[in-house]
C-alpha cells in the first residue's frame, strides 16, 4: 500500500477549485479516477498534478475539448524522457513540458486571434453602423423634402381656393350692390319724370 490517496474534498483544496469542478473535468476529459469498495472517489497524487495543469491550461484560455486531445494522446510509453517511476500504476497521463509549452503557445496565438477577429469585427460594424446612418439621414432628408414639398403643395391649393372663393365673394357683393343700386336708380329715374324734370 504505498500510493497515498486522497477524498475528493481534499483532492478539490490542494487544486483550489470546487469538489463539482473535479467531477466536471473528470467527466469531460473522460479521466479513469479510482474508486473505493463503495464507489467513493479517490486521487492520487498523478491526478492531482493532472487537474492542476488542467487548471492552469483553462486560465490561459484553452477549452476542455482541446486539453482532451493532449490528454488522449498524451501516453507513458511513446515519452522516453519519462522514467517507469512517473508513469506509475495509474491511468493519470504524464505531461510533457513540450506539449505544454506548445498548448500554452497556441493558447496566446488564439488569444491574439481572438483580439485580431474582434477588431475586424469591432471595425466592420462600426463602419456598417456608419453607412447605415448615413443613408437613414439620406433617407429622412428625402423624406422630409418630400413632406415638405406636399405640405407646400397643399398649402398653395388651400389658398389658391380660398383666393377664388374671396373672389366670387366680391363678385357676388357687387352683383348684390348693383342690383339693390338699380331699383333706387329707376326709383330716382321715375321721381325725375314726374316732377318733370
Amino acid at each position: 500500500m504505498g500510493e497515498q490517496r486522497y477524498l475528493i474534498s481534499d483532492a478539490a483544496k490542494m487544486v483550489a477549485v470546487e469538489a463539482h469542478v473535479l467531477r466536471y473535468w473528470e467527466e469531460e476529459l473522460g479521466l479513469s479516477i479510482g474508486r473505493t469498495e463503495l464507489g467513493h472517489r479517490y486521487y492520487t497524487r498523478e491526478n492531482i498534478e493532472t487537474f492542476r495543469n488542467v487548471k492552469k491550461l483553462k486560465e490561459e484560455g484553452l477549452q476542455l475539448r482541446a486539453i482532451k486531445v493532449v490528454l488522449q494522446n498524451t501516453d507513458c510509453g511513446a515519452q522516453k524522457e519519462n522514467s517507469e517511476a512517473q508513469c506509475g500504476e495509474s491511468d493519470a497521463p504524464v505531461w510533457n513540458v513540450r506539449q505544454l509549452a506548445v498548448m500554452r503557445s497556441n493558447a496566446q496565438r488564439l488569444e491574439q486571434f481572438k483580439e485580431l477577429v474582434g477588431g475586424i469585427v469591432e471595425k466592420a460594424i462600426k463602419d456598417n453602423n456608419e453607412e447605415l446612418q448615413r443613408r437613414f439621414e439620406e433617407s429622412m432628408a428625402k423624406e422630409t423634402n418630400y413632406l415638405l414639398h406636399m405640405q407646400e403643395q397643399r398649402e398653395e391649393e388651400h389658398f389658391r381656393r380660398l383666393d377664388e372663393a374671396i373672389r366670387a365673394r366680391q363678385k357676388n357683393s357687387r352683383y348684390v350692390a348693383a342690383a339693390k343700386e338699380k331699383p333706387r336708380f329707376w326709383d330716382r329715374l321715375h321721381k325725375k319724370r314726374k316732377d318733370g324734370k
